[in-house]
């Protein structure tokens, strides 16, 4: 799917009307993001949620509260390469 253009295009649009996202993410930039990782192994993919204090709701939208303390250790790990070590160190339920 991710190979062929159209198809990536039409699973963004189809995500798209399924979750909310950041404004500043579009369907041009879901499109891109797909297609940049096509080549992506999965057996080599981890997938972690981001450090959070559990879900609750903002009106009527279902929220997940993100843990502004662990945050900033989380991306730094992330960005340098020790995200491994930071899981470790702060356990996978952190995350």
């Amino acid at each position: 799917m991710l190979g062929d253009p159209l198809s990536a295009l039409s699973s963004a649009r189809a995500a798209a009307r399924s979750v909310s996202v950041d404004e500043g993410l579009g369907i041009t930039q879901m499109v891109r993001l797909a297609i940049s990782v096509r080549n992506l192994d999965p057996g080599r993919v981890r997938y972690l949620t981001a450090p959070n204090l559990g879900i609750g709701w903002e009106g009527d939208q279902s929220v997940v509260h993100l843990d502004a303390d662990a945050l900033g250790g989380y991306f730094a790990a992330f960005e340098s390469g020790q995200l491994e070590r930071w899981l470790t160190e702060h356990g996978d339920s952190a995350a």
